[in-house]
């Protein structure tokens, strides 16, 4: 099937009210020419519509009849059931389907597909970038925190370590005491340490904290005797 005539054009671009008139119906080949501003590129809006079978949105309130050689007609209102095999190149498929790459100007993309294809691409690119940024900063943050973490069971195992070593213990544990040993005890007690309150009131730790002073006491005299 092929185009025979537009019969009507009504309120589309600079055809306002066209009648096909005198007119000659369509040959196999056929030749439009004429001034700028006399309507050739309307006019190929009017395949365009055909071929996307939808009426156009530059002129949403545009009317047209178009006949076919089988005799059937294609208007505003059956376009969309239109089942004619056209492909028009016009500046619309040019906005829609050829992209040059803007790396590359030798590179022509002259596909639907391809084109949206590459736009979501770009937008991954840069929604990529956005999550690497968000990554690098949260892996900086983690090593802060690790290395925080880090120094506090060591600091922590310092004091331990420091305040206990006046005791005379026979396993030595608190002489040795490090950061691993007070680790193994946060772990131990992690569900314990996950509650706002303190694992040792006040008073106990004053109690413990004194019992373990390296306090000098004056020495005991002693004068032994002999029993008979």
């Amino acid at each position: 099937m092929s185009i025979k005539s537009i019969q009507k054009l009504k309120k589309f671009g600079i055809y306002q009210n066209h009648t096909n008139t005198n007119a000659k119906d369509f040959g196999k080949y056929n030749l439009f020419y004429g001034w700028n501003g006399s309507g050739k590129s309307t006019l190929s809006d009017v395949f365009r519509c055909i071929e996307n079978k939808n009426n156009s949105e530059k002129f949403p309130s545009s009317e047209l009849t178009v006949a076919i050689d089988d005799g059937t007609l294609i208007t505003q209102t059956s376009i969309v059931n239109a089942d004619l095999n056209i492909y028009t190149f016009n500046h619309d498929f040019i906005e829609e389907n050829i992209s040059w790459n803007s790396v590359v100007k030798s590179i022509l993309l002259v596909d639907k597909a391809k084109i949206e294809e590459r736009e979501r691409l770009e937008k991954l690119k840069i929604l990529q970038k956005k999550d690497l940024e968000v990554h690098s900063k949260e892996a900086e943050e983690i090593v802060k925190l690790n290395s925080a973490v880090s120094k506090f069971g060591t600091d922590s195992a310092r004091h331990m370590k420091t305040s206990l070593q006046s005791i005379d213990t026979t396993d030595r544990y608190y002489l040795n005491y490090d950061k691993r040993k007070f680790e193994a005890f946060v772990a131990e007690n992690i569900e314990a340490m996950k509650t706002d309150g303190p694992l040792l009131n006040d008073n106990k730790i004053i109690e413990l904290t004194n019992a373990s002073k390296p306090d000098h006491k004056n020495p005991i005299s002693f004068k032994q005797q002999a029993i008979n």
